[in-house]
């Protein structure tokens, strides 16, 4: 019921204040399980990338923000599941993969924690393995002006324009039997990793033209 209430009053926010523009929504399946792989610049990525889609999404944020009372009962209730940043969180990785063998859809960022300077930064390779595990499709996804909407340290959102570009969904054959850890499939694990930050990468130029040929009206 939470979930409920809060998909439209964010996605009224999102569209009264900063003017938000969805692109290729239709290329997200409606039923199964999926992955979202998006780039992280701020928090606001979260609520942004959830009113951006269709149907209900569950997300993993750093483990930092469930520790807060009042945020980790909103995250835990709004499908949020926490992960330990600076080595692989195995827990994390398993209840994602409980989600998706239950055809739910997941939002990850792929870099594992936020740009400084809207900058891509490498994958981690835990994408990389749920997918070779789950063999779910996973829709690559870039979010423009969350940096400038909330950037970090800032207390209020501002309304500047936001822009969500979902890409075609990419598959990489069936599920593996068990987690492997040797380094063939630890190198496979990251180059499937690699493919999901190129696909964002094309994206993020795609979304660099739109605003140079479709420049968005300057908001207070």
């Amino acid at each position: 019921m939470l979930y409920e209430i809060a998909y439209p009053v964010v996605s009224v926010v999102a569209r009264w204040c900063c003017s938000l523009e969805v692109v290729g929504r239709e290329k997200v399946p409606t039923g199964g399980g999926v992955i979202v792989a998006a780039n992280h610049v701020s928090y606001l990525d979260i609520p942004i990338v959830g009113c951006a889609l269709a149907r209900r999404a569950d997300f993993l944020a750093k483990a930092e923000l469930f520790r807060t009372p009042v945020v980790g009962w909103l995250f835990r209730r709004l499908g949020g599941v926490p992960i330990r940043r600076g080595g692989l969180d195995r827990a994390a990785l398993a209840e994602v993969q409980r989600r998706l063998a239950q055809g739910r859809l997941v939002v990850m960022y792929p870099e594992g924690t936020r740009s400084p300077d809207e900058r891509l930064q490498d994958a981690k390779p835990g994408i990389g393995m749920l997918v070779a595990r789950t063999g779910v499709p996973v829709v690559p996804a870039y979010v423009a002006g969350t940096g400038e909407a909330w950037p970090p340290g800032a207390r209020w959102l501002r309304c500047r324009p936001i822009t969500v570009i979902f890409g075609e969904p990419m598959t990489w054959g069936g599920p593996q039997a068990e987690w492997e850890e040797n380094d063939v499939t630890k190198r496979r694990y990251q180059r499937i990793s690699d493919e999901i930050m190129s696909s964002i990468a094309a994206l993020q130029r795609q979304a660099r033209t739109r605003r140079i040929t479709h420049p968005s009206p300057q908001l207070n």
